[in-house]
């Protein structure tokens, strides 16, 4: 990890045998919800999928949410998988200034096709019901079909311990043309939680009209989509989720709210709700109490000391 800029932690390796202890590093949050650094693309190394959510538990322990971040890439059907891919120029970024997460990679993958990859990720701290991703791919030397599966995931748990028991109950799972959601319920503590996502699309920085798949199974919701490029041109995925539970409001009303939520996102779009985020972390980090001393290291020993305390305070 370097330590050039003190309000950045980075690394610059991409380490298969390391990524768990990474995922936990780069984890970002907002008070009310809290993400592990996990890759959003299909990661078939050593990694887990963690959301969380202030008073969500099942008995002792937080609840890990249906997964909201998960966008597959595939060029034609070749699935993007980073733990198979010649890696080039990777980084992966926490901004705890502007409470951002950004990797930013060049890819080979085995059918030796090019591209380069940038993600930025946060939990909004301005709307805490909020999580955005912008996913952006640049064809190199590929020519075909760029194809990305936009979904919530209510089956990660499963994979992670696929010898327990259940942890959620799935009460709906539901698709429509703007916005899919999926509402769950924990078995053991009766707390309910429903994300709703929406999405754009666009090809050369221009907004596309796509003709979606939607995808509606028992335990997830959402999309597929795509479009043809040639070398040198690009698409962009900028995913919406709302996430709403019932220690907020009644539990009649969390589908019809967190679509809402959702689509009350989308129409800001990213790069308001990219600004509403810099901004109240901005008026965090202005707090007169919050002052940095000493050299590089302990000013940035500091500042991740007070990020964790910002972004999971409500969380102790």
């Amino acid at each position: 990890m370097t330590t050039q800029n003190p309000w950045q932690l980075i690394e610059d390796k991409f380490e298969v045998e390391n990524q768990r202890k990474a995922d936990n590093t780069f984890a970002i949050g907002n008070g009310l919800l809290t993400q592990l650094g996990c890759f959003e693309e299909f990661n078939s190394g050593n990694t887990a999928k963690g959301t969380f959510m202030e008073g969500i538990r099942t008995l002792n322990a937080f609840s890990n949410l249906p997964d909201w971040t998960s966008i597959i890439l595939r060029l034609n059907a070749e699935i993007v998988d980073l733990s198979t891919c010649e890696i080039v120029n990777y980084q992966r970024i926490l901004n705890m200034k502007e409470g951002v997460l950004i990797r930013k990679f060049r890819v080979v993958t085995p059918a030796r096709k090019t591209i380069e990859v940038e993600i930025n990720r946060f939990l909004s701290l301005a709307n805490l019901q909020l999580g955005v991703i912008k996913y952006h791919v640049k064809s190199i030397d590929f020519q075909g079909n760029i194809n990305f599966t936009v979904v919530l995931d209510g089956s990660v748990n499963e994979r992670i311990f696929p010898d327990a028991d259940p942890e959620w109950n799935v009460l709906q799972s539901r698709t429509k043309a703007d916005v899919a959601h999926l509402w769950v319920q924990t078995r053991k503590t009766n707390c309910q939680v429903c994300e709703a996502v929406s999405f754009e699309f666009f090809k050369n920085n221009s907004l596309k009209k796509t003709n979606a798949t939607k995808i509606e199974k028992s335990n997830i919701a959402g999309y597929a989509f795509g479009a043809d490029v040639v070398a040198g041109e690009s698409v962009d995925v900028v995913k919406y989720v709302a996430f709403v539970n019932s220690n907020q409001i009644n539990y009649r009303e969390l589908t019809a709210n967190a679509t809402q939520t959702c689509i009350d996102a989308k129409n800001k779009g990213w790069g308001v709700l990219l600004d509403e985020n810099k901004q109240a972390w901005k008026k965090k980090w202005d707090n007169p109490e919050l002052i940095m001393n000493g050299d590089l290291e302990e000013q940035k020993q500091q500042i991740v000391h007070l990020f964790r305390q910002l972004q999971f305070k409500n969380n102790n």
